[in-house]
């Protein structure tokens, strides 16, 4: 099929709002301008103005935008503003360009200044809306036709729209950068959820949509370029990067949009771009060896062969979880509305919610898995109310989703199943949060201890990959406490030691064994932490973002690496896909010099903090880098003292850390990991400050930490002797989260506290500070019973541990006060 079939059966198969056009001065060719004496003229395109630039001027430039500004200065902007007044606006336009816009499209964008677009839907009679990218995506009305001028529209502007919209002088280009504004998030949410995306009469000089496609590797089959004549070598080259190229002109665009049958808008199957619909394989390669090394050190396996791995009931790749058959058991017998699988970092969610997405759809069951642009999962929610039938949707990352969720079970669908994922430490600071996204309609099931049929199937995995290493030869026995008690029955435990096996830590030590001079070795080692930090951080490793946070071009850099991360299947569409979070951390923690790491994440967070406005992604990914628990994962214990202070204080005076309560905290957290209690001190004031400037917004968390603060350094630390006050400081922060937080389990966390206070320090506390503290753990005790009486909250091991914390102490008080002749 050529080029101009597929484009015409795809415009066909989705006619009805779906597909995507975008115009360049090629399209406006043909239109007609009116002059002051009512002569008509034909619309000039770039290189006319270019000419008619060089002629007022007497200059031999060919650069626009450097004209433009030349012009400019002649004339002033006045000057510049009535010249491009009296030549891009149009009054009529030729039957090729209203036929374009005879087909429904989803968008128009135009980087033209005319008003051809607008002219032609008016003689169409279609109704249309204009936008700028002054305006917000947001105010978009999609009952009307979009037109999206990238660089401003003449026709109707006033001088003041002149001055912030026409973006002409390279000042202007240099000063509006399309391609990290909220229009150019949108524009890649369209590539991505469009089924076919056409440029016509475009060359793609403009360099911020040349940019936005520049990210999407692998959308080549959807995007067309469609002009008159085969390009110079030079530009086909540099199109094809991107698309197909067609050479029918616009009149051939016109040609089959004109045969193409508008009178039925149904589109003929639900267009589902962010919501992957989970398919049986229909082949499979049987697993190598290498292919479960693969898998084991990256999280990488080909779907197909895992798809069939888990149908097939094999485990030759992963071990089966219990949690897995458990959920589809229940989903059986329809006793499944929602389902959160957690789970600490590598402890295998990800896996396990994969597993589950194959055994259901092995049952003949409507299963779709969430993909990783939120707002677009947010904008088919409504087409997916329209599949008939219960439906499975696999969402990974639960917290990131939680708008998604909240969406779907606004949906008012019975029969919408939400099987999800969120990491165990999240879980426990907001379960509340989640449970009530999912309506409390959610059941919990945790991965993060392996169970005896999973430890017996762990084992046999290991041994028959002869994965042990220096434990291959041990007995069954050894092995079997190896897991339970070494390990703490933790996957990612097992995992980490089987990678600092001989034979992995060596295939491992490849990725970041460079050549070339020492600046292109820290460049590619550069992307290569970046691309594990977000990871860590469950974010996709794309080129296109790992390049803004390092102000590089990632791709390029890593071209030289590319061919041994493919050996290890670590590359994949333009991103490094290394996903597994315990390979990552193993890299980070005992392969790459930490000072080098926390080099990189200082220099990416002075990037994003540049950009952090432009788009949620960069907002997010800053977030993430500035949490301590983040940063910890990412440096080993024995070197955090100098790392991580560091860090937090080469971050501080950033713009989106220097006045947010919640970055002081994070740096507060950090000092008290330390033991640098007077520090700690000191910044959870600065913390607290920032908070009560903001209305007290994040206090709970604050809160929470201060409260822990104030227990661990009166029972650590000698440097203090107001130990009553600040215990008494902290009970009462507990009590009211306890009261105030139901479902939280942070106050229990930090009551566990209470024994070890006053078993370091009840020979400084008095008869009566005994009994205060006996009362105080009597109190929290009261709260566990109550909580644990309500059949809507959970069950936690938290608050169990807690509970014995409050007996152990209260025991300790009682034994205390007898030698005091108190019984209480």
């Amino acid at each position: 099929m050529d080029q101009a079939t597929r484009l015409a059966t795809l415009l066909r198969m989705n006619r009805s709002r779906q597909c995507v056009l975008f115009v360049g001065a090629g399209y406006s060719l043909g239109a007609k301008c009116r002059s002051e004496d009512g002569r008509l003229s034909d619309l000039v395109d770039a290189r006319g103005l270019v000419s008619l630039l060089k002629d007022s001027l007497k200059e031999d430039n060919e650069e626009l935008g450097e004209l433009a500004e030349l012009y400019q200065d002649e004339h002033g902007e006045h000057g510049l503003f009535k010249l491009l007044s009296s030549l891009f606006v149009v009054t009529s336009v030729t039957p090729t360009q209203k036929a374009i816009l005879g087909y429904r499209w989803k968008e128009v964008y135009t980087t033209n200044y005319d008003n051809v677009l607008q002219t032609s839907c008016t003689e169409l009679g279609v109704r249309y809306s204009t936008y700028s990218t002054s305006k917000r995506p947001s105010d978009v009305d999609h009952r009307t036709l979009p037109l999206i001028h990238v660089n401003g529209m003449v026709a109707g502007a006033t001088f003041r729209d002149f001055r912030s919209e026409i973006k002409l002088t390279n000042t202007q280009y240099y000063t509006d950068d399309f391609s990290r504004s909220p229009w150019g998030s949108r524009f890649r949410n369209d590539i991505i959820t469009s089924p076919c995306i056409v440029f016509a009469g475009y060359s793609l000089y403009d360099l911020d949509v040349a940019r936005i496609l520049h990210s999407f590797e692998g959308m080549q089959e959807r995007i067309f370029f469609v002009m008159k004549d085969r390009p110079s070598r030079a530009s086909e080259r540099k199109l094809l990067q991107f698309g197909q190229i067609v050479t029918i002109g616009t009149e051939g665009l016109a040609k089959i949009i004109s045969e193409i049958d508008t009178a039925d808008d149904k589109p003929t199957s639900a267009n589902l771009s962010a919501w992957n619909k989970i398919q049986l394989p229909t082949t499979s390669k049987s697993v190598r060896d290498i292919d479960v090394t693969n898998f084991l050190m990256s999280g990488n396996v080909a779907e197909s062969q895992f798809a069939s791995d888990v149908i097939e009931q094999q485990y030759k790749i992963a071990i089966n979880r219990t949690a897995t058959d458990q959920i589809v058991d229940l989903v059986g017998k329809g006793l499944l509305n929602g389902a959160i699988l957690t789970s600490n970092i590598g402890n295998g969610k990800t896996t396990a919610l994969e597993a589950i997405a194959y055994k259901l759809c092995s049952r003949g069951l409507n299963v779709y898995r969430a993909g990783a642009y939120k707002p677009l999962l947010l904008k088919e929610i409504a087409l997916l109310r329209q599949i008939e039938g219960r439906i499975y949707l696999l969402i990974d990352d639960a917290f990131t989703n939680i708008e998604v969720i909240r969406a779907l079970r606004a949906v008012g669908r019975d029969d919408i199943c939400i099987i999800s994922s969120a990491r165990t430490s999240q879980y426990e600071l907001q379960e509340g949060e989640l449970k009530d996204a999912f309506a409390n309609q959610v059941e919990t099931f945790n991965l993060d201890r392996l169970d005896d049929r999973e430890t017996d199937a762990l084992i046999e995995h290991l041994d028959n990959y002869a994965l042990w290493g220096e434990r291959q030869s041990a007995s069954r026995d050894k092995k079997i406490h190896f897991i339970r008690l070494d390990c703490s029955r933790e996957l990612r435990s097992v995992i980490l030691e089987t990678l600092d096996s001989p034979n992995i830590r060596d295939r491992i030590s490849e990725l970041i064994r460079f050549e070339g001079e020492a600046t292109l070795q820290d460049r590619i080692r550069s992307v290569i932490v970046i691309s594990q930090l977000l990871n860590l951080a469950e974010t996709r490793a794309d080129l296109s973002l790992i390049g803004e946070m390092l102000q590089i071009d990632a791709r390029n850099t890593i071209l030289t690496h590319e061919r041994r991360l493919r050996d290890f299947s670590l590359i994949q569409n333009g991103r490094i896909s290394m996903r597994s979070s315990i390979l990552s951390e193993y890299l980070l923690k005992r392969l790459l010099d930490t000072g080098f790491v926390i080099d990189v994440m200082t220099k990416c967070m002075i990037n994003l903090d540049l950009i952090y406005d432009d788009d949620d992604l960069y907002k997010d990914t800053f977030k993430k880098f500035s949490r301590f628990r983040f940063v910890e994962t990412a440096i080993a214990t024995e070197k955090r003292l100098i790392h991580m202070v560091k860090y937090f204080e080469d971050i501080k005076e950033l713009a989106h850390c220097r006045e947010q309560s919640l970055f002081w905290l994070q740096y507060a957290m950090c000092r008290l990991s330390l033991n640098q209690y007077k520090e700690a001190a000191r910044i959870f004031d600065v913390a607290f400050s920032y908070s009560k400037k903001s209305g007290y917004r994040e206090n709970r968390h604050l809160n929470n930490q201060f409260a822990r603060f104030l227990l661990e350094s009166r029972t650590n630390s000698d440097e203090y002797t107001d130990y009553m006050i600040a215990f008494n400081r902290a009970h009462a922060i507990c009590v009211k989260q306890m009261h105030d937080e139901p479902n939280s389990y942070n106050p229990y966390r930090v009551a566990q506290n209470y024994f070890k206070f006053v078993d370091r320090r009840i020979a400084q506390l008095t008869q009566g500070d005994l009994v205060s503290i006996f009362r105080s753990c009597s109190e929290v005790t009261q709260f566990i019973v109550r909580r644990t009486a309500n059949r809507h909250i959970s069950s936690s091991r938290v608050v169990e541990d807690c509970a014995k914390s409050m007996k152990e102490a209260m025991d300790r008080a009682r034994k205390k006060l007898r030698e005091f002749d108190v019984d209480i």
